[in-house]
């Protein structure tokens, strides 16, 4: 007797190309400068990155920082006000710079371009498409993430070593960021749900340990505070940048490269579902 195996297939992972990465990045870039994108990205955001450091630094340093006469203590650190709030800064401009430029840029692209569809047409995947559009957006804020720390090397806030290092760390979490941009672009119902994520940055950037120590925090609002990305951001840069490379670290890092993982995934199962595919 001959029996028929009909057991449904198990489906596999699709296979990110690096060469079909690559060219859709390529193609990006093209687009990008073929377009009023080029103007913005070499004009305004240049001119913005570059002024908007040097603003904070002096706003917090020679603004409200000298009205602060002690030293806020940071683990065994004892970190003047610039020292303190600076990381934070930088850590800002990471999540805002990822977070605006990966939803505003995918949500573009995909709901009013219609630019993936046209590339899915091309044997391209939306796993690729999406690695391609978070590589993208992790260039382009990497360069402005890189004036802020020369800024803070500059103003003294601090050396060059430790800068390096904390660069280094600016790549995770722009990364992080862009990830989960990504992510919340393909939920978007429309441009009024933009104003929904500027509140959640407003929050976030409130209530980070931005300005302040969480411990001025109650015990319970403490522990929601340390489940935010922008705190585990602000603690990892902090540390960095004041030369503390202990295993405390190893927290905001796995935070971090879990929100990439999930973000991704995530990502790649909406745009698919768009596409059909």
């Amino acid at each position: 007797m001959v029996t028929t195996d009909v057991s449904t297939p198990v489906p596999t992972a699709p296979r990110v190309s690096a060469a079909r990465v690559g060219a859709v990045l390529e193609y990006f870039f093209t687009y990008s400068f073929r377009t009023r994108e080029a103007l913005t990205l070499l004009g305004v955001i240049w001119l913005t990155a570059v002024t908007e450091p040097v603003l904070y630094l002096l706003a917090m340093g020679l603004g409200v920082g000298s009205l602060i006469d002690s030293t806020i203590p940071v683990d065994s650190h004892q970190l003047s006000y610039i020292q303190f709030v600076a990381p934070a800064m930088l850590a800002v401009s990471c999540m805002s710079g990822a977070i605006s430029a990966s939803i505003f840029s995918f949500y573009t692209r995909h709901r009013h371009l219609g630019m993936f569809t046209m590339i899915s047409t091309a044997a391209v995947s939306p796993a690729e498409v999406v690695v391609a559009d978070w590589l993208w957006e992790i260039i382009r804020v990497t360069m402005l993430s890189a004036i802020f720390v020369a800024v803070m090397v500059v103003a003294g806030v601090v050396g060059v070593g430790n800068a390096l290092v904390a660069f280094v760390a600016t790549i995770l979490v722009i990364a992080a960021f862009a990830a989960v941009g990504i992510g919340l672009s393909t939920l978007l119902r429309g441009w009024q749900d933009f104003d929904i994520i500027t509140v959640a940055q407003t929050v976030l950037f409130l209530f980070s340990g931005t300005f302040f120590p969480i411990q001025q925090y109650p015990e319970w609002l403490q522990v929601i505070v340390q489940l935010s990305p922008l705190y585990q951001s602000i603690a990892l840069l902090r540390a960095l940048t004041i030369g503390d490379f202990g295993m405390a670290l190893v927290v905001p890092i796995a935070y971090l490269l879990l929100m990439v993982v999930a973000g991704l995934l995530f990502s790649v199962r909406r745009l698919g579902r768009d596409l059909g595919r």
